[in-house]
């Protein structure tokens, strides 16, 4: 099953945002709902939000990011983590890129389908509304970067176990990501870690070395 939003808010009115989830396996080391993993995905939120803002200028971030979630799923984390940037510190959204096998082909999820399109309508409507892709696989996203050369300033992996397993995990990073770019990964059992594409080094002789 999955978890979600409550169906109707406090004044009785339907939840829109009800459609979106995330995994409900209760034997899972990152469950929301769980007594001793219940702050598991909060406080990766509050990791994600203060490794993005310590990678990028103030002005990077008001001029617009370029996110990817691998293994996005049905949405609810990449939900909640850029209403916070968005709202709360001021990010802009140029382009967000979505990469799961369920938003289409054979092992399509309708719910999954029903959570994006409310993903991708919930961020149109506004003065400088970002583009909303998704891709069914990280080669395709791969394929499409290369032809684009619109990688990532923000790549999310939110317990992609199962999306992890099928590629190169560190091909893809490293294609994903542009210079400077920062991996988000909350792996199960719950650990966090940031990391960071190094930029290019610039052209000439290699510093000197400090004694």
């Amino acid at each position: 099953g999955y978890v979600r939003p409550m169906s109707r808010l406090p004044c009785g009115r339907p939840s829109v945002v009800s459609v979106l989830g995330e995994c409900g396996d209760r034997k899972c080391g990152n469950y929301r709902l769980g007594d001793r993993t219940a702050d598991v995905r909060p406080s990766f939120l509050d990791f994600c939000v203060q490794h993005i803002r310590r990678a990028f200028s103030p002005s990077t971030l008001g001029s617009g990011i370029v996110y990817c979630s691998l293994g996005s799923g049905q949405l609810l984390f990449d939900w909640e983590l850029l209403e916070r940037l968005t709202l709360r510190e001021g990010v802009r959204l140029r382009a967000v890129h979505l990469i799961d096998k369920d938003y289409g082909g054979p092992k399509c999820r309708e719910s999954a389908l029903r959570a994006q399109r409310l993903f991708a309508g919930w961020y149109q409507g506004g003065d400088a509304d970002p583009a909303v892709r998704s891709f069914l696989s990280a080669v395709e996203f791969q394929e499409w970067v290369e032809e684009h050369g619109e990688a990532a300033h923000v790549l999310l992996d939110c317990d992609a176990v199962g999306a992890r397993r099928r590629i190169d995990l560190e091909a893809f990073r490293g294609a994903a990501l542009r210079p400077g770019g920062v991996c988000l990964v909350l792996s199960n059992p719950a650990k966090r870690t940031a990391i960071v594409k190094r930029r290019a080094a610039p052209p000439g002789p290699p510093p000197a070395a400090w004694c």
